[in-house]
């Protein structure tokens, strides 16, 4: 018998990678102000010295994230946010800093 695996929501996917992910110290979170929407709490919980909250400000969260990545070449950072924010919102950033 095939057993068919339960679907999940990709940011339920998005959130158990970065989750699993949490004890590797090069890993970051920005979050603008949805950290409850994808899930990206449990992270704060989880490491909240690599977690940065930016608030309802996706143009600036990206440049945050680029920073991090700057300060050390070894950080990962990852900034997750809706399609409807991203990347027009933040263009200028993603052309200038990313």
């Amino acid at each position: 018998m095939n057993v068919i695996p339960e679907k999940k929501s990709t940011r339920e996917g998005f959130a158990k990678a970065i989750l699993e992910n949490a004890s590797d110290p090069r890993l970051w979170v920005v979050s603008a102000d949805l950290s409850e929407s994808l899930m990206l709490n449990k992270f704060a919980e989880k490491a909240p010295e690599r977690f940065v909250e930016c608030g309802i400000a996706e143009q600036n969260a990206v440049t945050v994230a680029a920073g991090i990545c700057m300060q050390n070449e070894k950080n990962i950072a990852l900034f997750g946010s809706f399609a409807e924010f991203l990347p027009y919102r933040c263009l200028d950033q993603i052309r200038i800093s990313v």
